[in-house]
């Protein structure tokens, strides 16, 4: 298998989310052609560019692929789709059931119609950078060349993220 950093965030606020993520890794897993090298701890976080009383539960995967970018995204697509993705034709962020991101594949930097890489709003989320840093937290950003464990430091986003002890606790 090719040696590679892609870094996919996941995240739900949806249904059975824990095990809706649990699933799309699975999914990910059983591919044969990908690899998962690591997987974050899950984060709870408020919505992010839209209002929803639901709770977003996040995490951060690195795998290896011999994949390329844009089979990557079909993959990931079939995944959502599976798991009960469906998508609205309009720019609005929404609630769902799953949304796989790819957030880095190696040092390129990609840029299609339906695909940038690196993702174009890493460094204003907390929710991805938090898991980011904790399994990939020396690992540099291509066009800023700052690491995970830096932009997740200086990051300006204000929303609230929570471990899922802390979360659990606080519903409860």
């Amino acid at each position: 298998m090719k040696e590679t950093n892609v870094f996919i965030g996941l995240g739900s606020n949806l249904g059975d989310k824990k095990a809706t993520l649990i699933s799309a890794i699975d999914k990910i897993h059983n591919h044969q052609d990908i690899e998962i090298e690591q997987v974050s701890n899950y984060y709870y976080s408020e919505p992010w560019g839209f209002d929803s009383t639901e709770y977003f539960l996040n995490c951060v995967v690195e795998l290896r692929t011999i994949l390329s970018p844009l089979e990557l995204l079909t993959t990931f697509k079939a995944i959502e789709y599976e798991l009960g993705r469906t998508r609205k034709f309009t720019n609005e962020y929404q609630n769902r059931t799953i949304d796989i991101d790819i957030l880095y594949f190696n040092n390129q930097i990609f840029e299609l119609n339906d695909l940038t890489i690196p993702h174009p709003r890493i460094k204003e989320r907390l929710f991805v950078l938090k898991p980011l840093s904790e399994i990939a937290p020396h690992f540099k950003d291509p066009i800023s060349l700052i690491s995970m464990e830096e932009l997740f430091k200086k990051c300006k986003d204000v929303s609230n993220i929570f471990t899922e002890e802390t979360y659990l606790n606080r519903v409860n």
